[in-house]
């Protein structure tokens, strides 16, 4: 009787001690589902953030190409037409919706490496065009600075896209 009885007794030691191994594994189990499970929304979230930072910078690109263009055009005409261009390009004139809607995209995505940088040759874009208008002696001097600044963007984002500018928008 009494081996019956630690017959029965390390059956049910073993039964316990099978069913908490048991419940250990499938949490651990759980848990690592879990944890792969949120590095797979982290990872498509980061994707997302990246694929949306790369299009506002051609963006700002288009826009800075478009800036120079139209400058260009408005100090030298006759040398664009003579170089297989129209001659007087509009200026870039985005509409008060369209240019909102660009900007805010822009300070969302973008790094702030390259809002300074884009800043930057915002206000010496304005420069240059305020000497063209006004037929100031310094425009060639303004017209060089804008290009200075245009190039800062540009390697500014050429930096933040390959990650030399420091962790992107979002990402540790």
């Amino acid at each position: 009787m009494l081996a019956a009885l630690i017959g029965a007794g390390a059956v049910a030691v073993t039964a316990i001690s099978g069913f908490i191994a048991s419940v250990r594994v499938a949490r651990l189990a759980t848990t690592n589902a879990s944890n792969t499970l949120q590095l797979a929304l982290t990872e498509q979230q980061r994707e997302r953030v990246w694929e949306r930072r790369a299009e506002v910078y051609v963006d700002v690109v288009e826009y800075v190409h478009r800036r120079l263009r139209a400058r260009q055009s408005l100090h030298e005409p006759a040398v664009l037409t003579a170089v297989g261009g129209t001659g007087i390009v509009p200026p870039v004139d985005y509409g008060a919706a369209e240019w909102f809607a660009f900007d805010a995209r822009l300070r969302v995505f973008a790094a702030d490496s390259v809002l300074k940088e884009f800043s930057a040759a915002l206000k010496a874009d304005i420069a240059a065009r305020e000497a063209i208008d006004r037929q100031d002696p310094g425009t060639a001097q303004a017209m060089r600075a804008a290009v200075e600044a245009d190039a800062a963007l540009h390697a500014s984002i050429r930096a933040e896209l390959a990650g030399l500018a420091g962790a992107p928008f979002g990402m540790p």
